[in-house]
This record gives structure tokens, C-alpha cells and sequence, in this order.
């Protein structure tokens, strides 16, 4: 790996772990916001190897996913989360 891929790739790390929120989520934007922006940075994470075990943006990403685990195992809510910037 050239030094200018593994600097771009820490100036990508550092982009989305500031864009993460205070209760370990990722708002998507451009969809249907908490859960799928979640799923998005921790797929970006995983790519490089950043795990529960070593990165702590992708542990507390898992740990808001479980926390808002629907009991049927689904995480399905309310497309008023855009627009209202919470989970409904």
C-alpha cells in the first residue's frame, strides 16, 4: 500500500468518526436516517479492519444498533426520523 492510500484512507477514518453521534450512531442523510447511516459507516469500518475489539467508533456504533434491536430482531422505524433527527 502506497503512503498517499494509507493516508487517504486515515483522513476517510478520521471524516466519518467525526461524523458520528453522541449516542454512537451515523445519521444517512440521503435516506431514511439512524439505521441505515449506522450500517453504512460500520460496513466502511469493517472494510479496514476497524472491529469491536480494536476501534472504539465501531463499538459504539454495534452497541447503538443492539440497543435499539426491535424485539423481533428487525430494526424497523418510522420514516419521520429525517426529518425529525431522532429515532421514531
Amino acid at each position: 500500500m502506497t503512503k498517499e492510500f494509507t493516508k487517504s484512507i486515515e483522513i476517510a477514518v478520521q471524516f466519518i468518526e467525526s461524523k458520528q453521534m453522541l449516542d454512537g450512531s451515523w445519521c444517512g442523510n440521503w435516506g431514511i436516517c439512524f439505521i441505515y447511516g449506522t450500517w453504512f459507516a460500520l460496513s466502511r469500518l469493517a472494510a479496514i479492519d476497524k472491529t469491536y475489539n480494536n476501534c472504539l467508533s465501531t463499538r459504539r456504533g454495534i452497541d447503538f444498533l443492539l440497543s435499539v434491536q426491535n424485539e423481533d430482531g428487525g430494526w424497523g422505524k418510522s420514516y419521520l426520523s429525517c426529518p425529525e433527527q431522532v429515532l421514531i
